[in-house]
C-alpha cells in the first residue's frame, strides 16, 4: 500500500499545500523524522554552491546543534500596503548562533538571549509546483520582491543578498520560462525539479538517504520515504488516476491497424447486447486490457474478446456470481457450439464462424444469463 497515492484518490486528494507540508516537514532538523539535517543540506546544497556569501553554510552541520538556527515554516507572506499579498509555500529562516563549543558557550548562551536572536543570516523562499500548468507569471519576482520591500520596513538592510529563491517543479515550459525570467535579474536562485533522470532533483535526493547504509534510518521513516518517492515518480497521481490513465493508453493501442479489427468486433456485439437489454443499455460498455477487450456490465466483466489470427477471435463468457454454469452448458450444446470451460468462464474459439452459423446465438446466451425473458 501507498499512502500518498490512496489518499489522493479520495475527494480531498492530495493537492500542492499537502505536498508542501510534507517536505516542509523533510526539510525542517526539528522534526521527528530521524533524518536531522540530511534532508536539508542535501536540498540547500545546489544553492548554497552557486552563492558566496553562503560560503559558510557550505557542508555544514544545520541540525539543533550546529552554529546555524533553522526555521521552517509554511505558507508566509510578507505583505506590504495596497499589494496583494504573495503567499510563499515554505520560508526557512536562517540564523547564525555564537560557536557552540569552548569554555565560554554558557556565557555566549546568555549573551544572545539578552540581545535576542538578530536578524536573520539568509532568509530561503521556497515556491513548490507538483503541476508545471499551476505556474503563475511572475509570480516569483513578486514574492521575492514583496520579501525585500517588508525587510526594508523592517530596518534590515542589504535585504536583496539576504534573500534566495528556490522553486521546486516538475519538468515543463510553464515553469521553466518562470524560472529562467526570474534569474535574469535575480543570481540567488535555483530551480529544483521533483524527479529528472539527470542532475540533482528531489527524488535523487530520498534515493540517496534510503540507500546511504553508513547512515540507517528508521524503518518507518524508511517505508514513508519510499511511499513519497513511489508518488513524486508517478508525477503525483492518485492509484484510481493511474489505472485510468492505463486504460486509456491500452485503449489506444486498440486504435493500432493491426488491432482495430477486433475493436470493431467489440462495438458490434456491444451494439448487439445493448439492443438485447435496451432497458439498461447505459449499463454496458467496452473495457481495454493489454491482451483483450471487455464487455462490462455495471463494471463487471461479463465477456472477454481475444485475439487469435485476424480474422479470428475467442469470445470468453466470464460468470458472475451464483451464475449457473449448467445453464450455458446445456445451450451450446443444444447449438452445437464447442467450448473450453474453467471454473469462472468459458471459451469459445472462432466465435466469429459461430456468429456466421448461429447470428442470435449471442441474444440467447446473454437472455439466459441474465433472466431477461423473465
Amino acid at each position: 500500500m501507498n499512502i500518498f497515492k490512496t489518499l489522493a484518490s479520495g475527494s480531498g486528494s492530495i493537492n500542492e499545500p499537502n505536498v508542501s507540508a510534507f517536505l516542509g516537514y523533510l526539510l525542517n532538523p526539528k522534526e521527528d523524522h530521524g533524518l536531522g539535517d540530511t534532508f536539508l543540506r542535501k536540498f540547500l546544497k545546489p544553492l548554497l554552491e552557486q552563492n558566496d556569501n553562503l560560503e559558510d553554510m557550505r557542508d555544514r552541520n544545520l541540525s539543533i546543534r550546529s552554529n546555524f538556527e533553522m526555521e521552517v515554516l509554511l505558507e508566509q507572506a510578507f505583505p506590504n500596503d495596497g499589494v496583494k499579498k504573495e503567499v510563499v509555500d515554505i520560508v526557512i529562516l536562517c540564523y547564525k548562533k555564537e560557536s557552540q563549543q569552548g569554555q565560554f558557550l554558557a556565557e555566549n548562551i546568555i549573551k544572545e538571549k539578552q540581545k535576542g536572536d538578530g536578524n536573520p543570516k539568509h532568509i530561503f523562499l521556497i515556491e513548490n509546483k507538483i503541476q508545471d500548468s499551476s505556474t503563475e507569471q511572475e509570480q516569483l519576482e513578486r514574492q521575492f520582491k514583496q520579501t525585500v520591500e517588508k525587510l526594508d520596513k523592517m530596518g534590515i538592510t542589504n535585504s536583496e543578498n539576504l534573500v534566495s529563491v528556490i522553486f521546486v517543479t516538475p519538468e515543463g515550459k510553464k515553469s521553466k520560462e518562470e524560472f529562467e525570467n526570474f534569474k535574469k535579474t535575480n543570481n540567488s536562485c535555483c530551480r529544483l525539479l521533483w524527479h529528472t533522470e539527470k542532475g540533482d532533483s528531489i527524488s535523487k535526493f530520498i534515493k540517496d538517504i534510503i540507500n546511504e547504509a553508513s547512515k540507517p534510518i528508521d524503518a518507518y521513516c524508511k517505508y514513508t520515504l519510499q511511499a513519497f518517492l513511489e508518488f513524486i515518480e508517478s508525477d503525483f497521481k492518485s492509484t484510481i488516476k493511474e489505472e485510468l490513465e492505463a486504460k486509456k493508453d491500452y485503449q489506444l493501442e486498440w486504435e493500432d491497424d493491426s488491432k482495430k479489427w477486433l475493436k470493431v468486433n467489440a462495438d458490434k456485439l456491444l451494439s448487439a447486447i445493448k439492443e438485447i437489454d435496451n432497458t439498461n443499455a447505459k449499463d454496458y460498455e467496452l473495457g481495454f486490457a493489454k491482451d483483450y477487450i471487455s464487455i462490462r456490465r455495471k463494471g463487471q466483466r461479463i465477456y472477454s474478446l481475444w485475439l487469435n489470427k485476424k480474422p479470428k477471435f475467442s469470445l470468453e463468457i466470464n460468470l458472475v456470481k451464483n451464475e449457473n454454469k449448467q445453464n450455458i452448458v446445456d445451450l451450446l450444446r443444444k447449438e452445437n457450439i464447442e467450448e473450453s470451460k474453467s471454473k469462472d468462464y468459458f471459451q469459445i474459439n472462432s466465435f466469429e464462424n459461430v456468429l456466421v452459423q448461429s447470428p442470435d446465438i449471442l441474444k440467447k446466451i446473454h437472455e439466459l444469463r441474465f433472466e431477461l425473458n423473465q
